[in-house]
């Protein structure tokens, strides 16, 4: 009688190393299996988003199709690029290198066109405080 119980034991020994090792899929487990190259944390295509870019904006740069995103957020797209006001910090120059197209310049804000696939870039330049939408699309 003890020697059965051992048996028992030992196998659910055995079954439960196994089941950990992940070469027997136990009950409850469902049908979902880890190896051990794969890791848990979620793949980002998009850069996180900085603080200081405009939320329809950064959903902008995620959009599957940004035409229609823009279209239904009030937002103006040409020719790949998104009319937003980039608000500068104190004493700075527009930065250089992202294709900005200037509309409209007064004090610390310019108004006029970002490439969407640089506006996250611009937001974290170190002379950029706010990258937001104007407050009147195609007002220039």
């Amino acid at each position: 009688m003890i020697a059965a119980w051992r048996v028992v034991g030992i196998c659910g020994l055995l079954t439960a190393l196994l089941a950990v090792s992940g070469c027997v899929s136990t009950p409850n487990q469902g049908n979902t299996t880890v190896s051990a190259t794969e890791t848990t944390a979620p793949r980002q295509t998009t850069p996180a988003q900085p603080a200081g870019l405009d939320d329809r904006l950064y959903e902008l740069t995620r959009a599957d199709n940004r035409t229609r995103y823009a279209e239904s957020h009030g937002l103006r797209l040409q020719n790949g690029s998104v009319q937003a006001v980039v608000i500068l910090t104190a004493n700075s120059t527009l930065p250089q290198g992202y294709g900005i197209t200037v509309d409209i310049r007064s004090d610390d804000r310019v108004q006029g066109w970002v490439p969407v696939d640089s506006l996250v870039d611009v937001t974290q330049d170190r002379n950029v405080n706010r990258v937001e939408p104007p407050l009147r699309p195609g007002s220039a």
